[in-house]
């Protein structure tokens, strides 16, 4: 099913709570017997069949909130909602109606449409089967989409190489972003192609990607310029679109436009947009559920109020300006650590 997230393994939670096994029921290869032979039972099938028996058991049991023998719709409804929670089975348009027609299709006509025990039983293993299926379907995605990419990156490689500026066409643009973080850089792309006072055809791609961008150049006019807000104010209206990426995987760009904007000098303070945003091998290292934020310079910016665990793994930062390759380096010296940044035109 196109578009629905799940995780590369199951907890052993998922497994306990929706009765599914890594192993796969075997089929009998049948001998040579002659008609008269009465065939064997078929173990692994009927052994698979009680051990599924016992969970839907254990799992009824366990949603039986009030232990009154049967699951209201309420009961019945948690036993789906908590496994789509943890595989995504269902987005949040598909799993209301989901829950109705399977209640409708389990649930005692004659009882109110309360679930027994015998009708749960077949209904949760003909679901546990269904979710296998789609777990297995999407982790072969998404090992598939794994590889394509790795294989994007290899030839990358080939193609963004140096400490020089590199060159890229806007299709090739993730490629090359990939390049120089794996390089240990932050990617500081170079766009003079549009007008000065429009955006260029690279900032345009940016404002739809649904990433959160940092306009410096409008917080310089509206902190130095027109006076409407402080930098305090300014650099916490800037921490909360970094701790929304963060959460969110989104990509972090910071828009320079036709300035040089004083993000040193200014706007970088460390409990807020600290300068380690632009250290590519710092980000790197606390991104991902084994990375560790607190260890590192996120620690001195995130609170127990912004409730992050973990940052997502697909943070990443990017600077953007509208200088050319043969100018970035005399207007933005000062204010970037472009020794740390790979220039990409």
């Amino acid at each position: 099913t196109a578009g629905k997230a799940v995780p590369d393994a199951r907890t052993a939670d998922v497994k306990a709570k929706a009765g599914t096994s890594t192993a796969t029921a075997g089929k009998a290869v049948p001998d040579a017997r002659t008609a008269d032979e009465t065939p064997p039972p078929n173990v692994p099938v009927e052994g698979a069949r009680r051990e599924q028996q016992e969970r839907s058991k254990l799992v009824f049991a366990e949603y039986d909130a009030d232990k009154d023998g049967v699951l209201s719709l309420k009961e019945f409804a948690a036993v789906i909602k908590d496994i789509n929670e943890e595989v995504g089975y269902l987005n949040d348009n598909e799993i209301g109606l989901y829950i109705k027609k399977q209640h409708r299709e389990t649930g005692s006509k004659a009882d109110d449409g309360l679930v027994h025990e015998s009708n749960f039983a077949q209904w949760h293993a003909d679901f546990v089967r269904e979710v296998d299926a789609f777990v297995t379907k999407e982790a072969a995605k998404r090992q598939a989409a794994d590889e394509s990419r790795a294989a994007e990156r290899a030839a990358a490689h080939k193609s963004f190489e140096g400490d020089g500026v590199w060159t890229c066409k806007l299709d090739m643009l993730q490629a090359a972003l990939d390049a120089a973080r794996d390089k240990g850089r932050t990617p500081l792309l170079l766009d003079a192609t549009g007008a000065a006072d429009g955006f260029t055809p690279l900032e345009t791609f940016y404002s739809y990607s649904g990433h959160q961008l940092i306009e410096l150049k409008k917080y310089v006019v509206e902190v130095n310029m027109k006076k409407s807000m402080s930098v305090m104010e300014a650099r916490a209206e800037m921490r909360q679109k970094i701790v929304l990426a963060m959460k969110r995987g989104y990509e972090l760009v910071f828009l320079c436009s036709n300035s040089a904007p004083p993000f040193t000098s200014q706007f970088v303070e460390a409990g807020s947009v600290p300068l380690e945003l632009l250290d590519q091998p710092q980000v790197g290292a606390a991104v991902g559920l084994d990375g560790d934020w607190k260890a590192g310079f996120l620690s001195k910016m995130l609170t127990k109020e912004d409730e992050i665990m973990f940052v997502h793994q697909d943070f990443a930062v990017a600077v953007v300006s509208k200088f050319g390759a043969d100018e970035y380096a005399d207007f933005l010296h000062e204010e970037l650590p472009l020794e740390k940044l790979q220039p990409i035109s």
